[in-house]
């Protein structure tokens, strides 16, 4: 995760919200499977990076629908 930071590819308030939003919306934490935390900011699957993907989509949509 510390590599996530330093690298600039997210920021500790983005990846918290995307271990929330992985909770609250992926299909396999529905059915009962959650990832180990080495899996969710692991590079192979970059779980993160999809919900945080998913999360910056939404506020842009959100932003220029307010405009």
């Amino acid at each position: 995760m510390q590599q996530i930071l330093d690298g600039g590819q997210a920021s500790t308030s983005e990846l918290e919200e995307a271990v929330q939003f992985y909770l609250e919306h992926h299909p396999n934490v529905k059915s009962g499977y959650v990832v180990m935390v080495s899996t969710f900011f692991g590079p192979e699957k970059a779980l993160w990076a999809e919900a945080v993907r998913t999360l910056r989509d939404r506020r842009l949509k959100a932003s220029g629908e307010s405009k």
